[in-house]
């Protein structure tokens, strides 16, 4: 049987899950490798596990989907990173957290873009802001650019030059993975890189919409509101 010194010191994802947890209150969480629906489907036919969503391959190849929602408030013990990476085929990735509000990650998404020239240059213009920040390139020839505001925009999707939805600013709750799970590449080393919306040149697109005006008898109730690691 391999012990946890063994299973750590020679699975990397271990040391970057620490990383991620203790140096930027993120938490990681593992991603089992893709398997076709035909093997492992949800109620609705699709593949379970799909390579990026949270999952892990248990150390005799039995894969597993990971209850993430609850690591937003609180996150990974020693105990559950080493059970997820004990088998060194899961891939890694992080979700945004509350005690993390400031951080951001940037999801450019290539099919928003009518070829890789424009994605490539809206890329360009976002590092050109923040040549520090890790950028890593996804399964499908989009980035994840990571990002720290002083005051995280209060919006979610943006656009960039002539593309009115570029993609999205994903923060606590929302799940990203990251290099080197198969699929995802590092492609500019560094960390968390200090931000503002206008040096990025992005903008929301929330659409606005026209306020309702309640009758005079009603009375209105309030709502339940419902490569290199970045270390830095």
């Amino acid at each position: 049987m391999v012990s946890v010194p063994q299973i750590i010191a020679t699975n990397p994802n271990i040391a970057l899950a620490k990383a991620l947890r203790n140096n930027l209150k993120l938490s990681p969480l593992p991603i089992a490798p893709a398997f076709p629906a035909e093997q492992y489907s949800n109620s609705q036919g699709k593949p379970l596990f799909t390579g990026k969503n949270p999952s892990y391959l248990d150390s005799s190849g039995t894969p597993h989907i990971v209850a993430h929602k609850k690591y937003q408030k609180r996150l990974p013990t020693d105990t559950e990173i080493e059970q997820w990476w004990a088998n060194p085929a899961n891939g890694i990735g992080y979700l945004h957290t509350s005690a993390a509000f400031n951080l951001r990650t940037l999801d450019l998404d290539r099919k928003n873009f009518a070829d890789d020239t424009d994605c490539g240059n809206a890329v360009a213009q976002i590092l050109a802001a923040v040549p520090t920040a890790a950028v890593d390139q996804t399964q499908s020839g989009g980035f994840h650019v990571c990002l720290r505001f002083e005051e995280p925009p209060e919006f979610t999707n943006y656009g960039i030059g002539d593309v009115d939805h570029a993609g999205e600013l994903l923060g606590p709750g929302r799940f990203v993975a990251i290099a080197p799970t198969p699929g995802y590449s590092r492609v500019q080393n560094g960390g968390f890189a200090p931000a503002t919306v206008e040096e990025l040149g992005i903008r929301s697109t929330k659409k606005k919409t026209k306020p309702m005006t309640p009758a005079p008898s009603a009375q209105i109730q309030p709502q339940a509101s419902y490569g290199s690691v970045p270390l830095s």
